[in-house]
Order: C-alpha cells, then sequence, then structure tokens
C-alpha cells in the first residue's frame, strides 16, 4: 500500500515505459536547460517510426488539438503527449513536465512527471528535482 492507503499503480510494459521515459527525457530536456516553456508535443510509434509533431498555442487548448490529432492517426503503436504544468506534492507546488501515453495492447494509459526548479544559492540555476515519477492512469489515446 501506498501512503494514501492505495494500492501501488501497476506499470507499464518495459517497451511502453522506455517510451515514456524518452518522450519525458526529451521533455525535460527542453525546459530545464532554459526555463521553458515547453511546446506540448506528441510523440508517436507508427510501422514506419517514430515521429515527433509540435502543437503551438495555449497550454490547454494545444494538448485537446493533440489529443485530435492522435485520435486521427491510423496504425499507431505508442502514443503520448508532452506538456509543462504545475505539481503539487504534499502541498508544495513545484514547475513539472508531463508525459500521457499508451501502446495498443492495454486499455488505459500512464502519466509520467519529472519536477523541476532553480536550484542553488548563487546561480540558481534550473535542474530536475527528484526522479521521474508514476503519477498515475490515464484514458487511452488511441483506439485499437
Amino acid at each position: 500500500m501506498d501512503r494514501a492507503g492505495e494500492a501501488p499503480l501497476e506499470l507499464p510494459g518495459e517497451e511502453l515505459a522506455d517510451f515514456l521515459l524518452f518522450a519525458l527525457d526529451h521533455a525535460t530536456d527542453c525546459v530545464v536547460p532554459r526555463g521553458g516553456p515547453l511546446v506540448p508535443f506528441v510523440m508517436l510509434v507508427q510501422p514506419g517510426g517514430r515521429a515527433l509533431h509540435r502543437f503551438a498555442g495555449e497550454m490547454a487548448q494545444a494538448q485537446e488539438f493533440a489529443r485530435a490529432w492522435i485520435r486521427q492517426q491510423e496504425a499507431v503503436r505508442m502514443a503520448c503527449v508532452a506538456w509543462d504544468g504545475y505539481l503539487t506534492l504534499d502541498g508544495v507546488r513545484t514547475d513539472a513536465v508531463f508525459v500521457d501515453g499508451c501502446d495498443d495492447s492495454g486499455d488505459l494509459g500512464y502519466l509520467f512527471v519529472q519536477r523541476y526548479g532553480r536550484v542553488g544559492r548563487i546561480r540558481r540555476t534550473m535542474a530536475t528535482i527528484g526522479n521521474p515519477g508514476l503519477s498515475g492512469r490515464s484514458e487511452r489515446l488511441f483506439d485499437v
């Protein structure tokens, strides 16, 4: 049981976890050196390989467009949406990047998160905080 008294989250399979963490690393690399902003993006795997597509605009609307775009694609094996936002953990709000994704084998998706912020007393550089984490399960991004 976790600290909230709930059963631990089921982890994704190795291939999906690698894909989602790759996307999370890319999202983190986009914001941590400079402090953002992250243009929301879709990363997907189809028979022709892996592709990345960005969706500029207001954050919530860009995510909606990204999710709708994924549903229009054919022969998707894995897909995810990445965006920049905030995570509140133990009452403390921090900047974070999120990746929500799924593959063609499960009925739900997975939401991963990586916190970041300014660290150091003098230089105040941007850096990740802690390790990436599985935040929860999510709805599928595409139909199988």
